[in-house]
């Protein structure tokens, strides 16, 4: 089973969020945190720059790329994320981040309830 997830916009609103304290500020406004990512690496990205207080563009970038935990591997992601075409649209990538958070949310409480009607079972996740 493939959980309800939108990685363009997850892509979009961390790459948002690196570039511009602005943009992390309205998306994490908008109710946005890291756990919301179904990507996890992209969750502790946003996450960090969400938290990140520098402002400067390179210094911004080495502290976020640490705190995601894998600096080098962090800031090949960010260096991916920073080609990415974007507008600082973080109030619609947030919209849309929350959206399938929520349906992941809502399945993992449908099967929980499955579960105690019928017994524990597995499902399969790919990924």
């Amino acid at each position: 089973m493939i959980f309800p997830h939108d990685t363009d916009a997850e892509e979009r609103l961390a790459a948002i969020a690196v570039l511009s304290c602005r943009g992390a500020d309205l998306a994490y406004d908008r109710g946005v945190d890291g756990e919301h990512f179904h990507t996890p690496r992209l969750g502790r990205i946003y996450q960090a720059a969400v938290d990140c207080p520098e402002t400067d563009p390179d210094a911004r970038r080495a502290a976020i790329a640490t705190a995601a935990g894998e600096p080098e591997g962090a800031l090949d992601q960010l260096e991916r994320l920073e080609r990415i075409s974007i507008c600082d649209d973080s109030g619609h990538y947030a919209r849309r981040v929350l959206e399938t958070a929520q349906a992941r949310r809502r399945i993992d409480e449908l099967l929980g309830g499955l579960e105690a009607l019928i017994g524990p079972f597995q499902v399969e996740v790919a990924g």
